[in-house]
């Protein structure tokens, strides 16, 4: 992912991606994105990402907010069904 590269020179990155499945968010964030928005969300969400990665915190498009969270607590009780 290019995004490595860029994160080697120690810079908050927000992703602006068409990627909307949460393998690729959790690639992102794996490689140190702090920010993840979804094109089609990005005029609701982009000052909103800037701003709180900005403060320190990190910033994912709603729905991959869920799939993450879903995601995480699939792994985390073992549960492997996909979700809708």
């Amino acid at each position: 992912m290019s995004t490595r590269i860029l994160l080697a020179d120690d810079h908050e990155i927000v992703l602006l991606t068409v990627h909307t499945e949460d393998h690729y968010a959790f690639e992102a964030l794996r490689a140190g994105i702090k920010g993840y928005v979804v094109q089609s969300e990005a005029a609701a969400d982009l000052a909103r990402a800037i701003n709180e990665v900005a403060r320190g915190k990190t910033y994912l498009t709603p729905g991959i907010s869920r799939a993450a969270l879903e995601a995480y607590a699939d792994r985390a009780t073992g549960r492997t069904a996909a979700r809708a």
